[in-house]
């Protein structure tokens, strides 16, 4: 072969041109204006054997490369490759994915499919307990740990409020039974803040009426100083300072706030670490799910309300042979825990225990523990518990979680019954004793942490009460917090018994028993808020409701008021109580909506008998010798029938009432709170 470019003969498979290096693989480019040059002739070779014919000249023209520049090679567009094999593997990523998810989601139930293969019914039954158990062990635990460890931010201060609400129809029943209006009352509460400063406790309170305030008092207990400081906002021209020796006749114990908090430490050192107690739930338990033997193993389909589950059950005997292989297994047990041993010595030297077991000797105690072991494994026997046969039943779903149980006695059976099919489960708790039938049973379904159900408890084939579950947060209840409501509801047999023989009782009263009538309960709380309402619904409208709110806060510091005035030094509560203020206290409760003429009505009485510094009213002054003519205005007739002829033409002489700016009834108030 030739290069394109110089026309040197080059060998063939060589890349480059040894001569001018230009690439051979390139195709020469042709020049617009080719030039045919003139090519030698060659004459051929003379060919035997060829039959004679008249033989024409061939004229080839030797090729002459021509010098030409360097062109660039044409790139032709690569085909592009088709995307099936990146698809095939996203989808064999995402499948992979799925079941690994898959894998893990069911872990449990894998698990549990390898134990029930490898081993007996008996040890499978043991399997099921121990994973109930530990789950147990655990948060008793935990609940320990968090009791002999609190939290550094301990709430010491929070704000309050207990509330009751009238309905419409619980009004109307009173102005009936009152003989009164009484549509303006719509709400009572007292709303109080609590603060802790060290020795000092502070709680400022308001009463609300119809949500408006119309009382404000203020009060500091000095707990080392065993003194309450009292103040009420615009009724008090000064604060009061109450010993709490007096004020309860010398009952009120000497408390400081450093000494409560050391003796709930000491109390609190008493208890054991929480992963030991743990550890020895796990052990003993386990010991005894180690004496199961000859259970009974059947399928069988839990059906409660709309849910359906199929599961197995488990049953194996309880009775005085078992008992007494148990106590035996544990006293084993007992004899070389070294955690046991060591925990019941650090019981026996606990500082907040000293005074209980001053002058006992740990390691006797221990001693005589391991020779009562002794001489109790000697003696153990089934006599010693008599004959008694329990049937224990286990329902065990394919998790290998226990979703049911039952025990069976010759009396009677009680069975505990939970299962859950996706969102739906169920609950059965059945109570059969004495020929006596309790069934409180229901379903609900789960939407997120969310469960709703209804439930019905039923005595004797007869309805009782049935209750609905609203809104409640599962997820929130592992953690201890309450957050949804609960409506109970009687029913009609129930309700229908009650009013029958209610046959006098006022039409209002009988409106309200004939409508539907609920109990609700609701509950929400979080770490730092506890709210709680409990309602009386008809046609699910409030009769009357009673709420409780509270919600914690950053405590501040209290100061004692340096104005304060001792109790003992007050001889007349006038003295203490502010003119200005008392004027307007009445004229609060008009703005929260009690008419005019009620309170001026309670204005008037407070003048009726004078003014009064002690806490009895005072009486009316007559003299029945002067004032009563027993021979006019009293006859007795028939001897010793004991018949009495009345004449009610007396007449009593009453004190003259004394006026005064400040209201009788405030001032026979702090006379009493003063325990004077």
């Amino acid at each position: 072969m030739f290069c394109a470019n110089c026309g040197v003969k080059i060998e063939e498979n060589v890349k480059f041109c040894p001569q001018c290096g230009a690439p051979t693989q390139a195709e020469p480019q042709t020049s617009q204006e080719p030039v045919q040059e003139a090519t030698p002739q060659v004459t051929p070779a003379v060919v035997e054997n060829i039959p004679a014919e008249p033989i024409q000249e061939v004229k080839q023209e030797p090729v002459v490369p021509t010098v030409q520049q360097p062109v660039t090679p044409v790139v032709l567009p690569k085909k592009k490759k088709k995307k099936t094999g990146l698809i095939i593997g996203i989808v064999s990523a995402v499948i992979i994915v799925a079941l690994a998810v898959a894998a893990l989601l069911n872990l449990g139930a894998i698990k549990n499919l390898f134990v029930k293969m490898t081993t007996s019914d008996e040890g499978y039954v043991q399997h099921v307990y121990e994973k109930e158990t530990s789950n147990i062990a655990e948060s008793i635990g935990n609940f320990i740990t968090s009791l002999s460890n609190p939290k550094q931010n301990t709430i010491e201060a929070a704000d309050a409020e207990v509330k009751i609400e009238l309905g419409d129809k619980t009004i109307a029943l009173l102005e009936e039974a009152l003989n009164m209006e009484l549509d303006w009352v719509k709400s009572a509460a007292i709303a109080y803040n609590i603060n802790t400063d060290g020795n000092l406790t502070s709680m400022d309170m308001d009463l609300k009426l119809n949500d408006k305030k119309v009382v404000s008092a203020d009060v500091i207990i000095d707990m080392e100083n065993q003194e309450l400081y009292l103040n009420a906002d615009g009724l008090l021209a000064k604060p009061v300072r109450i010993s709490l020796a007096e004020m309860t006749g010398g009952s009120y114990p000497a408390m400081d706030a450093e000494e409560i908090q050391e003796m709930a430490n000491k109390i609190l050192g008493c208890l054991p670490d929480g992963e030991v107690v743990e550890s020895i739930i796990n052990r003993y338990s386990g010991v005894i799910l180690e004496c199961i033997e000859e259970v009974e193993k059947e399928s069988d389909k839990l059906e409660i309300g709309d849910v359906s589950l199929k599961c197995e059950k488990y049953t194996f005997k309880i009775d005085e042979k078992f008992a007494a292989k148990v106590v035996k297994a544990v006293l084993k047990e007992a004899k070389g825990d070294k955690e046991l041993k060591n925990m019941i010595k650090d019981l026996i030297n606990s500082e907040g225990l000293s005074d209980v077991f001053a002058g006992v000797d740990a390691d006797e105690v221990i001693e005589e523990f391991e020779q009562g072991i002794e001489e109790g494994l000697d003696e153990i026997s089934a006599d010693m518990f008599g004959e008694f046969d329990v049937d224990l039943s286990v329902w065990v779903n394919n998790a290998g979680d226990i979703i049911g149980m039952e025990i069976e006695l010759e009396e009677g059976k009680f069975s505990f019954l939970a299962p859950e099919n996706g969102k739906k489960n169920a609950l059965e708790i059945k109570l059969e004793a004495a020929g006596t039938k309790i069934v409180f049973s229901g379903s609900g379904v789960k939407s997120g942490d969310k469960l709703n159900g209804k439930y019905t408890l039923k005595a004797m084939n007869m309805n009782i009460v049935e209750i609905a579950l609203i809104d409640y947060d599962t997820k929130t209840a592992e953690n201890g917090y309450l957050n949804g409501a609960i409506e109970i509801t009687p029913a009609k047999d129930i309700v229908s018994m009650i009013t029958s023989g209610m046959d006098d009782a006022p039409d209002s009263i009988k409106s309200i028993l004939s409508s539907e009538l609920k109990l609700r309960l609701d509950f929400q709380s979080s770490e730092k808020t506890v709210n709680f309402g409990i309602s009386l619904l008809s046609d699910n409208k409030s009769l009357i409701k009673l709420s409780m709110n509270t919600e914690a806060k950053q405590k501040t510091s209290i100061k004692l008021p340096s104005n304060a005035v001792d109790a003992e030094d007050i001889e007349n509560p006038e003295d203490i109580l502010s003119v200005s203020g008392t004027a307007g206290f009445f004229e609060k409760f008009v703005e929260a909506g009690v008419p005019r003429d009620l309170v001026d009505s309670l204005l008037n009485s407070g003048f009726e008998f004078g003014n009064s510094s002690s806490s009895e009213v005072a009486k009316p002054d007559y003299d029945w010798e002067d004032d009563y003519d027993w021979d006019n205005d009293y006859d007795v007739s028939g001897g010793r029938d004991n018949q009495f002829d009345y004449d009610y033409d007396y007449e009593f002489d009453y004190p003259e009432a004394v006026e005064t700016e400040i209201p009788t009834s405030l001032v026979a108030a702090l006379d009493f709170l003063l325990a004077r």
